[in-house]
């Protein structure tokens, strides 16, 4: 699954492009025998694709990249009338997660465990599904490209709002300053990616990243406090 080459990021995801799944149109029937055609329109563009007609080790390529193109983050403040509002946010853009929660988890040919909703839309002869395959048609321990997704995200690190009672009040109560505040961490995240988190690592490998193997999701944090000054 994770490979190096020359001039090619640490560690890309190395296996088999996904590019739909075989349907009646591809085969010639002869006698009710069904047999590969050399030529078929794999990607449905109307314009017939030239192969040998074999899924062969030779077909693996390049199919993604956990390390991002782009990371980093922003911050903003103001403070008014009493009120300070700041937020931190984190952003990555062109990593790819290989989501092994949503492999396990569609494994249609796993027919006493649970599924992903997706494995509904398998293909059947009334269901000419192009993404999920029928219940015998999945292969054990397969990897392709239709696992490996868009990890970019823009997440809400942390967000805190608090509100200053004017000094004249303070004093009375024998005090420079009075602060109350609420500040939340990893409130939302913005995402394409369909697991539960973007920004995770099942592997300890720093060089093996976007590893999602049922990981856990970053904990969303509230805090109420006050602030005292004498």
């Amino acid at each position: 699954m994770n490979k190096w080459f020359i001039g090619q990021p640490l560690d890309v995801y190395y296996d088999y492009q996904f590019d739909g799944i075989y349907q009646f149109s591809d085969f010639d029937n002869v006698g009710g025998v069904l047999t590969l055609k050399k030529t078929y329109d794999t990607d449905g563009d109307g314009i017939p694709d030239k192969g040998d007609g074999k899924i062969t080790s030779a077909d693996r390529t390049i199919i993604g990249n956990g390390y991002p193109d782009w990371f980093g983050g922003f911050s903003t403040s103001f403070y008014i009338y009493g009120v300070d509002v700041s937020a931190v946010f984190q952003y990555s853009y062109g990593n790819d997660v290989f989501n092994v929660t949503r492999y396990q988890s569609t494994k249609s040919n796993k027919k006493s465990r649970n599924m992903l909703a997706e494995v509904a839309d398998r293909w059947t002869p009334t269901n000419a599904s192009n993404t999920v395959p029928s219940l015998k048609g999945y292969i054990e321990d397969d990897i392709y490209s239709r696992f490996i997704e868009d990890g970019s995200y823009l997440r809400l690190k942390n967000l805190t709002v608090g509100y200053t009672l004017p000094s004249r009040y303070a004093h009375k109560l024998k005090m420079s300053k009075i602060r109350a505040y609420v500040s939340g961490s990893n409130l939302f995240c913005l995402t394409r990616y369909s697991g539960y988190d973007p920004e995770v690592n099942s592997n300890s490998s720093p060089l093996m990243p976007g590893i999602d193997a049922n990981s856990y999701p970053k904990n969303t944090a509230c805090v109420i406090g006050l602030e005292l000054k004498f």
